[in-house]
C-alpha cells in the first residue's frame, strides 16, 4: 500500500472522516486506491481517495485555502511555494485529493461484502474469503 505523509496536520483536517491534501499534480492518485495516511512519519490511518480534481495555483479559492490549509488564498499559495521552491507554478499543476477514512466499521461493511451468497445463500463467509 501506498503511503502519503503529511508532516502538518493542517487546519486539523486528519481528524476528519474526509479531509482533502493539494500536491503536485501525480497519476499516483486514483479514485478507489486506498493509501497509508502518516503524520510526522507515523501511521495514522488508511484511507481511500474519493475523488480528486487537478488545478492550477492560480485556481486556488477561499474554499480550497479555508477547507484544506486554514488559511486565507495569498497565505496558501505562499505555503506551497515554500514547499515546492522549484517548481513553475505557471505551468505545474497541482491536485486536490479528497480522502475518505477508512474506519474499523467500513472494514466490517467490506468483510459482509465477501459472504459467499451462492449456492444455498446460507451467509458463511468462506475461509478462502476471509
Amino acid at each position: 500500500m501506498e503511503t502519503i505523509n503529511f508532516s502538518y496536520n493542517w487546519n486539523n483536517k486528519l481528524a476528519g472522516r474526509f479531509f482533502t491534501t493539494l500536491r503536485l499534480n501525480n497519476p499516483k492518485y486514483q479514485v478507489g486506491k486506498t493509501y497509508q495516511i502518516q503524520l510526522k512519519g507515523k501511521d495514522l490511518c488508511i484511507a481511500q481517495c474519493a475523488d480528486f480534481k487537478i488545478l492550477m495555483l492560480k485556481d486556488i479559492n477561499s474554499y480550497i485555502a479555508g477547507l484544506d490549509t486554514g488559511y486565507t488564498v495569498p497565505q496558501c499559495k505562499e505555503i506551497i511555494r515554500k514547499m515546492y521552491p522549484t517548481k513553475n507554478f505557471e505551468t505545474q499543476r497541482l491536485v486536490l485529493v479528497l480522502f475518505h477514512v477508512i474506519t474499523k466499521k467500513d472494514l466490517q461493511l467490506l468483510n459482509l461484502n465477501k459472504i459467499n451468497t451462492a449456492g444455498e445463500g446460507d451467509g458463511v463467509i468462506t475461509e478462502e474469503k476471509q
